[in-house]
């Protein structure tokens, strides 16, 4: 007769948890619904919460070897990757949005990236825009310009030069040690010679007279 309370008991509790999972689910789709829907995505929330997930890979059609320290605008999409000019890759994008918003995001994320800005050249008028980032002694440049397929957006134009592994790097540092040795072995040569020189110019120093012996 005791066993009858702890099956009911049981039971209930069986069906509250049911209930309370099945509550969860309902709400778990609804608020998905909203989050995928057109007006979600539109809103400038939506957008910022794609751009968060999607900035760690960046937008299709990059280069493997792409320097993924370089920020790149929401909604900007590769247009074109040029062949490698020796260390050298070049990465054309199509980017929406206003120019001097486009500029004035470059001006403010490459530093917090840490790179240091160069000469810059801005014309308003044409929409163009030009810019030297460097970081670690290595130049990239950025140009931004109108798109003439899509006037509504802009066109830009990264070249960099792919981060070396630690090996490159040293063999990088051993290649300029063996450029800068010639001129150092060079310049080392030439003030010798140019002391040599002066050495050979300079008039000879009189020497004492000779005392003769006396005479016996």
């Amino acid at each position: 007769m005791r066993t009858y309370p702890r099956r009911r008991r049981g039971a209930q509790i069986n069906s509250l948890i049911a209930a309370a999972i099945l509550v969860v689910a309902l709400l778990g789709s609804s608020v998905g619904a909203a989050e995928n829907s057109p007006a979600a995505v539109a809103s400038p929330r939506g957008h910022s919460l794609l751009s968060h997930l999607g900035h760690k890979k960046g937008p299709a059609g990059l280069p493997r070897k792409w320097d993924k320290r370089i920020p790149l605008p929401e909604g900007a999409a590769v247009k074109d990757v040029k062949p490698p000019a020796g260390a050298a890759q070049t990465v054309e994008f199509s980017v929406p949005g206003d120019f001097d918003k486009t500029v004035a995001f470059y001006q403010q994320a490459l530093p917090k990236a840490g790179f240091d800005l160069g000469p810059e050249v801005k014309v308003p008028a044409r929409k163009v825009y030009s810019l030297n980032f460097t970081r670690a002694g290595v130049q990239d440049t950025l140009a931004i310009f109108p798109d003439k397929a899509e006037p509504s957006k802009l066109a830009m134009r990264i070249t960099y030069t792919p981060e070396k592994g630690w090996i490159r790097t040293k063999l990088a540092k051993w290649e300029d040690r063996a450029r800068i040795l010639p001129k150092w072995w060079r310049h080392h040569e030439e003030q010798k010679r140019a002391t040599s020189n002066k050495e050979s110019s300079a008039p000879a120093q009189p020497t004492g007279a000779l005392v003769q012996p006396p005479a016996q």
